[in-house]
C-alpha cells in the first residue's frame, strides 16, 4: 500500500507540475496578449499535439507489459530506438499537413516548434516508463519540475518585460524539454541497478504492433478532445479558441488525479493472477465506486469556484467562460468513472474495444460539432465533448460482450455512494 500511494504521490507531482505550468502560461498569455494572440497558441499547440500522436506507437502502458514480461535490460533500447525513429517522422507527417494547406501560414513556425518540444518529450517517455515500472516516479517528478520550472521563469520573464513573438515562447518549451530529458538520463544512468542494457532491436516491431489499436484510440481521443478548437476557429475565431481554452484548462486541473492513479495501479493489477475472476471485478467496481464519488466532489468543487477563479485571475472578455463552464465538470465525473478502463482492457489484450469505441466517438464529436457550433457556439462545443466522452469511456462498453459488466460497474458506481467496505477492499487490493 505504501509503495503505491508513494508512487501515485510522485506522478501526480509530475502531473502537477504540468498543470499548473500550463495554467499559469495561460494566464500569463491571456493577462499581456490580446485573446487572438492567445488563440493563435492554442491552435497551433492543439496541431502539435495532434501531429505528436504519433509518438504512441510505443505505448507506455504496452512498454510496460514487456518490461515485465521480456525484462527491463532486453526491451529499453528497442523503446528508445522505436521513439527516436518514431520522432523523425513526427516532421515527415507535419510537412504533409503544410503541403495540403491544412494549418494556417502565420501559425506555421510556431507549430513546428511545439512540435518539436513535444517530440522530445515523447522520447524522453521511454525512461519515464522506466522509472514508473520500477516504483522510482521521484525521479520523472524531479526532471519534469526542473523542465517546467525553467522553461516558466524564462517565459515568464520574457511575456513581462518584454512580451515577446510567440515564437520565442515555444522556442522555450524546447528548452524546458531538453533539460527534462537530460535529467532522466542522468538519473538513469546513476542507478546501479539497472544492469547491462542489450543493445537490440528484437521488440521493436512487437512493440510497435502491440501499440498501434492504443496509438489509433489515442488518435481518435487526442483528436475529439482537440478538433473542437479547431471547428471553433473555423466558425468562430482565434478569440473563442482562447476563452475555450481557458475551460478546458480548468477541466484538466480537475483530472489531474486520474494518469497518476492508472500509471500507479497499472503494476497491481497486471501482478492480479486472475483479471476475469469475480473477486477482481469486486476490486475493479470498489475502486471505480471511489474514484467516481472523488471525481463528483471535484466537479461541484470546480463549479461552485469558478466564479471567483474567472473573475480575479483573467480580462472582463474571459467571463464568457462561465456560460458553458459546468458541462465540463460533468465531463469530469465521466473522467473518474472510468479511471481503470483503459489499463484493464489492455492487460486482457481487448485494445480492439478501445480503437473501436474511440474511433465511433471521433465521428459522432466531428459531427455534434458541425452541428452545435454554428447555433450554440461555445456552449455547443462543449456539449459535443461531454456527450462523446460519455459514448467513448461509458456507454459504447454495452455494445461488447467482454466489457458489458464495466457499463453495469460504471453505472452502479454513478448511483451508489461511497462506503468504509470500499475503501477497505481497494486498501487491501493494492497492498
Amino acid at each position: 500500500m505504501r509503495s503505491f500511494i508513494v508512487n501515485t504521490w510522485f506522478v501526480l507531482l509530475d502531473r502537477l507540475g504540468y498543470a499548473v505550468y500550463a495554467f499559469l502560461l495561460l494566464f500569463l498569455l491571456a493577462a499581456f496578449y490580446p485573446p487572438a494572440e492567445v488563440g493563435k497558441y492554442q491552435y497551433a499547440l492543439s496541431i502539435s499535439i495532434i501531429a505528436s500522436i504519433l509518438m504512441q506507437l510505443s505505448d507506455d502502458k504496452i512498454v510496460k507489459k514487456f518490461f515485465h514480461s521480456k525484462g527491463v535490460e532486453h526491451t529499453l533500447f528497442s523503446v528508445v530506438a522505436l521513439k527516436i525513429a518514431l520522432f523523425f517522422s513526427l516532421f515527415f507527417f507535419l510537412s504533409l499537413i503544410f503541403l495540403f494547406g491544412w494549418i494556417p501560414t502565420e501559425i506555421m513556425t510556431l507549430t513546428l516548434l511545439l512540435t518539436v518540444s513535444l517530440g522530445i518529450v515523447g522520447i524522453s517517455h521511454s525512461l519515464q516508463a522506466f522509472f514508473d515500472y520500477k516504483s522510482l516516479s521521484e525521479k520523472r517528478a524531479l526532471a519534469s519540475f526542473l523542465g517546467y520550472t525553467v522553461t516558466f521563469l524564462l517565459q515568464a520573464y520574457l511575456i513581462i518585460f518584454n512580451t515577446p513573438t510567440l515564437e520565442c515562447v515555444a522556442v522555450l518549451t524546447i528548452v524546458g524539454s531538453c533539460v527534462t530529458a537530460c535529467m532522466l538520463l542522468v538519473f538513469f544512468y546513476n542507478i546501479e541497478s539497472v544492469g547491462k542494457i542489450v543493445k537490440s532491436l528484437a521488440y521493436t516491431k512487437e512493440i510497435f504492433l502491440e501499440s498501434y489499436p492504443f496509438m489509433l484510440a489515442a488518435v481518435a481521443h487526442i483528436v475529439y478532445m482537440r478538433v473542437d478548437l479547431l471547428m471553433i476557429e473555423h466558425y468562430m475565431s482565434y478569440s473563442s479558441v482562447a476563452f475555450y481554452s481557458v475551460a478546458v484548462q480548468f477541466l484538466a486541473l480537475g483530472a489531474l488525479l486520474i494518469y497518476p492513479v492508472q500509471v500507479a495501479i497499472f503494476p497491481a493489477l497486471a501482478k492480479n493472477g486472475d483479471l476475469l475472476g469475480d473477486k477482481f471485478r469486486f476490486f475493479y467496481y470498489s475502486f471505480t465506486r471511489l474514484s467516481t464519488w472523488i471525481g463528483i466532489v471535484l466537479a461541484a468543487l470546480g463549479y461552485f469556484t469558478a466564479d471567483l477563479f474567472i473573475e480575479y485571475l483573467y480580462p472582463v472578455e474571459y467571463k464568457v467562460i462561465l456560460d458553458f463552464f459546468y458541462i465540463h465538470m460533468l465531463s469530469l465525473v465521466i473522467l473518474y468513472n472510468s479511471i481503470l478502463r483503459s489499463s484493464y482492457l489492455s492487460l486482457v489484450n481487448l485494445g480492439k474495444i478501445l480503437l473501436i469505441a474511440q474511433l465511433t466517438a471521433l465521428g459522432l464529436n466531428i459531427l455534434l460539432n458541425q452541428f452545435l457550433i454554428p447555433i450554440y457556439g461555445l456552449w455547443g462545443a462543449s456539449l459535443a465533448t461531454f456527450i462523446t466522452i460519455c459514448f467513448s469511456l461509458f456507454i459504447s462498453n454495452i455494445f461488447y460482450c467482454k466489457s458489458k459488466w464495466i457499463f453495469w460497474t460504471q453505472l452502479k458506481s454513478l448511483i451508489f455512494p461511497v462506503s468504509r467496505d470500499t475503501i477497505r477492499v481497494v486498501k487491501r487490493a493494492v497492498e
